[in-house]
This record gives structure tokens, C-alpha cells and sequence, in this order.
């Protein structure tokens, strides 16, 4: 692969903002681009650091560049928990049942770490409808820690702001 197309997507992954400058410029490289950062986020890419290889998957998520979803489940259980938090971050703009459903079976996930579960309940919270707050209740049922279900009753919090829970009961009023 050309040398200076990598340094020059690596030093994009470095910007401390991911704004419309960098992802014009990521976005001008193409689908060569795409595939590397794709690399990148696998950790192909000599020299790439972890914070890189998260960004690059969070960046392909942003771009909803669909091959990157047969690999979301992978990276979600990545050794790197930067490539996991940027991956469950990611997956608020590819949204959709898809997305839902990754975060719900990170839920369960008993390898996944509080931390992650309390962040992939904050994007559940923003991306969910009625269905999810109604799983994310009966995940609360069986959680037993102090900090999961604050952060599960802050992700029903927002579903309710958003309208897609009753403020009188539990019960869900929209699909």
C-alpha cells in the first residue's frame, strides 16, 4: 500500500476533533481510504496506535460505510478497549436495529466491562425507540450493580425525553 496515503490517514487519525476538515480529507481518498482504514482498525497497519485504530473505526461508522458491518461484532470484543469504546460510539450513526442489537447483546456479554456496558447504554439511550427501553428494563431486572443501573435508568431517561417511554409508568407508548 502507498506509504504516504498511510502516514497521511494516520496523522488524520491523530486530530484531537474528528471535523469536517478530516473527514472531507478521508472522504477524498475513497474507497482505498476506506479499506485502509479498515486495515488500520484491525491493526495491519505498522505503527498504528490503539486511540488510531479506534478512531478508524469510528470514523468508517461515521461514513455508515456498510463493509465495515460484517466486522462491528469483532471489534466490539477487540482486545483494545479503545477500539471498543470508539466501535460502540460509532454505532450512534449507523443506528437502525442493526446498531440496537449490537449494543443490546453487549449488554449481556458477561466478558464486557461496566464501563463499556455503562457507554453502550448512553448510545442506546440516543439511538433506541419504544422496543429497546422495554429490553433495556428487563436487563435492569438482573443487573445487581449500582453504577449499570444509573446508567440504564438515565438511557430509559432519555428515551422518555425523546418520547418513546411513558413518564407515568414503564410501560412504552410508541413503536
Amino acid at each position: 500500500m502507498n506509504e504516504t496515503l498511510i502516514n497521511q490517514v494516520l496523522s488524520l487519525l491523530d486530530a484531537h476533533e474528528t471535523d469536517e476538515g478530516v473527514l472531507m480529507q478521508l472522504n477524498i481518498f475513497g474507497e482505498e481510504g476506506r479499506n485502509l482504514l479498515l486495515d488500520i482498525a484491525w491493526g495491519k497497519v505498522k505503527g498504528a496506535t490503539p486511540s488510531q485504530r479506534g478512531r478508524a473505526v469510528y470514523i468508517l461508522c461515521l461514513f455508515e460505510w456498510q463493509p465495515v458491518l460484517e466486522h462491528i461484532s469483532k471489534f466490539l470484543r477487540n482486545g483494545e478497549p479503545t477500539v471498543r469504546l470508539h466501535t460502540i460510539y460509532g454505532l450512534r450513526f449507523l443506528g437502525g436495529d442493526f446498531a440496537i442489537q449490537q449494543l443490546l447483546d453487549l449488554l449481556e456479554d458477561q466478558t464486557c466491562s461496566e464501563i463499556e456496558k455503562a457507554h453502550a447504554l448512553r448510545v442506546l439511550g440516543n439511538i433506541g425507540d419504544a422496543k429497546t427501553a422495554k429490553k433495556i428494563e428487563d436487563w435492569l431486572d438482573k443487573v445487581e450493580s449500582l453504577q449499570l443501573k444509573m446508567a440504564a435508568n438515565q438511557a430509559i431517561d432519555v428515551l422518555r425525553r425523546r418520547r418513546l417511554v411513558s413518564t407515568e409508568s414503564n410501560d412504552t407508548i410508541q413503536n
